[in-house]
């Protein structure tokens, strides 16, 4: 923590300047006094009260919203080894900072270099994370594994299913449903996880992307749509079982298994 810590002593710009008059210059210098008391919560709040609170002050808003950026960026790096995915979070409220002060300082040098630095970090942590087991991939494996045996069990229910006496068989039918709206569930949480990857790529300029990334985001959005596809079939899957419908809901387990095997071969 020792570079952050002279980080922000040296953009304590206000406090070499003389004693801030305003509110908010007390809490812009609180939060930094915060900072290298590694009391990322504390400093946050007020730099986001100083960065509000700021008015015409058009260099506090500036220096507020660039110690916002670096304070989401070591909240990053305290939390990447215990919780990659609240990292991730982190870096991406980081770049949502930097991108303000870009904004306010368009030909800043270092907010511009920051806003890249952070956003190559979260486009890195991203990778990790899909590519780990709770990434996309093994997610998809488990998902098409899981709607596999579903549809394996509506197989079976079909051999013995009687229509005229469906209350012999509410016992299996409920069990096939509530396996398939879990898997509904987790389908959707896949689908959340590709969103954030997308969302990351497109939070930088179309012309800043690399060949990796544009590649990477026809994926991703080829993904959305196979996914969004099974999931349509998983939950038509659940109301045919519902309805006392296994043929049906057999159909409808088929459809959703080759649209994430479709989805899968995004990858």
């Amino acid at each position: 923590m020792r570079f952050q810590i002279l980080f922000f002593i040296a953009m304590a710009f206000l406090s070499c300047q003389g004693t801030p008059t305003s509110d908010a210059r007390k809490q812009y210098n609180q939060g930094l006094q915060k900072m290298t008391e590694s009391n990322l919560d504390g400093a946050s709040s007020d730099f986001v009260e100083a960065r509000g609170n700021a008015g015409g002050d058009g260099e506090l808003r500036f220096r507020s919203a660039m110690a916002l950026g670096k304070t989401e960026g070591v909240r990053a790096e305290t939390l990447e080894g215990d919780d990659p995915n609240a990292a991730l979070k982190a870096l991406e409220t980081s770049a949502s900072w930097y991108s303000d002060a870009v904004r306010l300082r368009e030909d800043d040098k270092k907010a511009r270099e920051a806003l890249q630095t952070v956003r190559w970090r979260a486009q890195v942590l991203a990778d990790k994370i899909n590519k780990g087991e709770n990434g996309l991939e093994p997610r998809i494996l488990k998902a098409i594994e899981e709607q596999r045996q579903i549809q394996g069990q509506i197989r079976q229910l079909l051999a013995e299913f009687d229509p005229s006496n469906t209350s012999a068989f509410a016992g299996a039918l409920e069990s096939i449903a509530v396996l398939e709206r879990g898997l509904y569930s987790d389908t959707g949480t896949v689908m959340d996880l590709a969103a954030d990857e997308l969302a990351l790529i497109e939070s930088a300029p179309e012309e800043e992307w690399t060949d990796e990334q544009k590649l990477r985001r026809y994926q991703l959005q080829a993904l959305d749509m196979y996914l969004g596809q099974a999931r349509g079939f998983e939950d038509d899957c659940r109301r045919q079982v519902r309805r006392d419908k296994p043929d049906d809901a057999h159909q409808a387990a088929t459809s959703a298994l080759a649209a994430l095997s479709r989805a899968h071969e995004q990858l």
